[in-house]
């Protein structure tokens, strides 16, 4: 059960039939997405002259970005300890996976494979922009009655407020930029 990462750590859900199937049909579809991912890297990255070998730098940089931008980052030293935070936490390794994406070193280190930091930047850049433009066009076609907050400051930041209702666009990834700026 510890190995769970769901809001609802039971194992109860999967007596459900149609439930245990939606489970491992969306756990199918996000495994075969970060596999086509990693393909496609894997090729950029072969056709731009890097060393693709298996278990090269190469291969673990590419792999650590498909994980990166799909939720499953890597806790390092401490992912032996990952059944005990899931008790604690909503998925750690969401967790790291967010915070290594808006790691500048992921973007900046010479060490790093050059396809691997270029698109790091496509995926980074692609995800600020869709929340930025989804806010957007929320608020201009929404008037008074939406309101998105600009303030990185604020819990509200990056979200779309419609009444006392909020919507996060950013796949919660705004509250890690909401903690580094009122950290800073």
């Amino acid at each position: 059960l510890l190995e769970r990462e769901e809001a609802f750590m039971t194992t109860l859900l999967d007596k459900i039939p149609v439930l245990r199937g939606s489970e491992r049909a969306y756990t199918g579809f996000l495994t075969k997405l970060r596999a086509d991912m990693f393909d496609n890297l894997l090729e950029k990255a072969r056709l731009a002259g890097e060393n693709v070998k298996p278990g090269s730098q190469v291969t673990k940089d590419l792999a650590a970005v498909v994980n990166n931008f799909t939720g499953a980052g890597d806790l390092g030293k401490i992912e032996r300890a990952k059944p005990v935070l899931n008790s604690f936490f909503f998925s750690p390794a969401k967790i790291a996976a967010t915070v290594n994406m808006f790691n500048p070193r992921k973007y900046l280190d010479p060490n790093i494979s050059k396809t691997a930091k270029k698109e790091a930047l496509k995926n980074l850049i692609g995800m600020l922009g869709f929340s930025a433009g989804v806010l957007s066009i929320a608020k201009a076609i929404g008037g008074d009655n939406v309101k998105v907050e600009t303030d990185p400051r604020s819990s509200d930041f990056g979200k779309l407020r419609i009444g006392n209702t909020r919507f996060d666009v950013s796949g919660g990834n705004a509250g890690y930029l909401t903690m580094l700026a009122r950290v800073l």
